[in-house]
């Protein structure tokens, strides 16, 4: 699933939550979740482009349908027009052998957080500008 290091870029979500501040809110180190994605993955993991681009059909593995699917059902919940990094997020949390929602779960029990207070974040920006 490698839709955890997009969602942790600075832009903007469909419900227009900054996915990368709502992390930080949490108190979620986004250098050390890099350092996690570049010992999972290899030095530069996030920042390398693919050698050879693909064409054609992209197979997905069971975690990243799972994810996918998970995702879309955070969209149809919020009325949400996209599927955008939040409810990517927090469809990565539902999926508990991804490695990359295995990650986000470890960041965020690190940082003294957990899945609900990610979805706060997400779903109410206002409460963590406060």
């Amino acid at each position: 699933t490698s839709t955890l290091p997009a969602s942790l870029h600075g832009r903007r979500v469909g419900c227009g939550t900054p996915r990368a501040g709502a992390l930080a809110a949490l108190g979620i180190d986004l250098a050390a979740v890099r350092r996690q994605a570049d010992a999972a993955f290899g030095a530069g993991a996030l920042d390398r482009p693919r050698a050879t681009p693909r064409r054609g059909h992209l197979p997905f593995t069971r975690e990243a349908k799972a994810t996918l699917e998970l995702a879309l059902r955070e969209a149809v919940r919020t009325k949400a027009a996209t599927i955008g990094g939040g409810q990517l997020l927090l469809g990565l949390l539902r999926v508990p052998d991804a490695v990359a929602g295995q990650a986000l779960g470890r960041a965020l029990q690190q940082a003294g957080s957990g899945p609900a207070a990610l979805r706060t974040a997400l779903e109410h920006p206002q409460a963590q500008a406060g």
